[in-house]
């Protein structure tokens, strides 16, 4: 029987790759880092809004004070610094050489929870680690090998840039891990998240103010484009924030609290199989080879995982 907390980071992992498919699909309305925004802003709300209607406000203001700075240093390597960098280097390198380079930051989280948070893992679940993890990069591979992208038209220097930036990147993800399960130890998951999340919000606003300075001769500089938005936009965006920061953020303290950051981070990776479907039925993408061997690796891995 599967142990309840080995779901949760697969609830994370899903809820955020079904946000991040809506987040795609709704770029006419601004850029990815201005949506995310927006999205980061509906999970802080909403975890605020739990905390205010159960008499909780109060609580985040009594967490201590270093476990405040791990949450903060948590957001700001996961959110602002990891997606940042991450947007940026598929930008210089594409999308199908960025994607599987990012996705292997479990590796480095594992060796990171073993090095500083003293967790341990079995032989077998380094084996299982492999095939989650080698079907994930097959996965990433497929989801936009045939996109037409300008990654590969770069100069050299950009993409020499674009791979500092998605190394870069994968280091931020581990320290994300990291911090989080330093600072939620012993918390519960929604008082972690309103200060994770209310945090993110302030700091993505700082980001797109910087970002808004600099492009602001250009005549579009990606800024949200209210008159083209409509009930349906809402709607989506709504959903977006609910499942891609409320959902999966809460599911991810829980998860890293109950099974630790190695492990979550292992099972979180396996955002693109919940991808698969949304692209084969909403996207429309055809199969190919690297969907079948990656969906075949990655369901081996989670059986080996969850059994």
């Amino acid at each position: 029987m599967v142990e309840i907390e080995l779901l949760y980071p697969l609830v994370s992992a899903a809820a955020f790759s079904i946000s991040s498919a809506m987040i795609r699909e709704m770029d006419y309305l601004g850029t990815p880092i201005l949506l995310n925004f927006f999205r980061t802003l509906i999970g802080a709300v909403i975890f605020l809004s739990i905390l205010l209607f159960s008499n909780q406000i109060i609580e985040p203001f009594r967490i201590g004070f270093m476990l405040v700075v791990f949450l903060i240093l948590s957001v700001l390597f996961n959110v602002v610094f990891g997606d940042t960098l991450y947007f940026d280097a598929q930008t210089k390198l594409g999308v199908k050489v960025a994607t599987p380079i990012v996705n292997t930051f479990p590796f480095f989280t594992v060796l990171g929870a073993v090095i500083f948070l003293g967790e341990t893992f079995s032989s077998s679940f380094f084996v299982s680690s492999v095939f989650v993890l080698g079907g994930v990069i097959f996965l990433s591979l497929d989801e936009n090998i045939i996109s037409d992208i300008e990654g590969p038209n770069a100069s050299k220097n950009d993409k020499i840039v674009g791979l500092v930036f998605a190394f870069t990147a994968v280091l931020c993800y581990t320290l994300g891990v990291i911090f989080v399960t330093l600072g939620s130890e012993g918390l519960n998951s929604v008082v972690v998240n309103s200060v994770r999340l209310p945090a993110g919000t302030i700091l993505l606003a700082l980001v797109l103010f910087q970002a808004t300075k600099k492009q602001k001769r250009k005549e579009d500089s990606g800024a949200f484009k209210p008159h083209k938005i409509n009930k349906k936009d809402v709607s989506k965006l709504l959903i977006a924030g609910t499942l891609g920061t409320f959902v999966s953020s809460l599911f991810l303290v829980l998860s890293v609290q109950e099974i630790g950051a190695g492990r979550t981070s292992v099972l979180v990776s396996t955002g693109p199989l919940f991808s698969l479907p949304l692209a084969i039925f909403w996207l429309k993408e055809k199969l190919s080879k690297f969907t079948i061997v990656g969906t075949f690796m990655t369901l081996l891995g989670l059986y080996l995982v969850l059994t």
